[in-house]
């Protein structure tokens, strides 16, 4: 019977020049977006909600 190996997953310490997302300069853009449009989408869905009462 043949063995099966799971594929093999490198870790962090392999790629010693990738930067994180949080490390880089857009990442307080990229909040402030997520959570705009995380905003407008909850808003949206409330006032959409709210019209059909």
């Amino acid at each position: 019977m043949a063995s099966v190996s799971s594929p093999r997953v490198p870790n962090s310490q392999s790629y010693p020049s990738a930067a994180r997302l949080s490390d880089s300069l857009c990442f307080p853009q990229y909040t402030a977006s997520l959570k705009c449009n995380f905003f407008v989408s909850f808003l949206s869905s409330f006032l959409f909600s709210h019209a059909l009462v």
